[in-house]
């Protein structure tokens, strides 16, 4: 490979093409290695990598029709979807949070304004999401000041 030139790599596709004639499925395998060779080589000029790349790009659809690089692609969108459904849930869940704090800030400031102050800080302290969903509900239904008070102190414990 070290004197290869476009020429060459031009005229390899074309005796790769003769070669394979009648097998579509092999000259997809070996134009993909080819490909994925010519990516990863800098031996060429990029004008001529270019002229190869272009020559490359005729058998696009070959190589789109290749089982193999559906699958690749398939597996792809199937992991992009989950790692996306992963980020969605995040943020998700970041949001329910920031609203279950307002909530419950919201119902202390105007049911117990002397115990904000205290609800801030229980609030700023990291907690499973499901602490802050019992707290708010007990909060909305508890009868007093004191009990407001206990469920904070129990929101500090987890």
């Amino acid at each position: 490979m070290a004197y290869a030139n476009a020429r060459l790599l031009l005229q390899a596709i074309d005796e790769m093409v003769e070669y394979y004639q009648g097998n579509e499925a092999q000259l997809t395998q070996q134009l993909l290695w080819f490909h994925l060779f010519l990516q990863r080589a800098n031996l060429l000029p990029l004008q001529e990598k270019q002229q190869v790349e272009e020559r490359l790009k005729m058998f696009e659809q070959l190589l789109e029709q290749d089982e193999w690089v559906r699958k690749q692609r398939d597996l792809g969108k199937q992991i992009g979807l989950a790692e996306g459904e992963q980020i969605g849930l995040a943020e998700g869940e970041r949001k329910e949070r920031k609203t279950l704090e307002e909530i419950l800030l919201t119902i202390i400031q105007q049911r117990y304004p002397s115990l904000l102050a205290l609800a801030k800080q229980r609030v700023a302290a990291t907690q499973p999401l499901d602490v802050f969903r019992v707290t708010v509900k007990q909060l909305l239904i508890g009868p007093d000041e004191t009990t407001a008070r206990f469920l904070l102190d129990a929101l500090a414990k987890g």
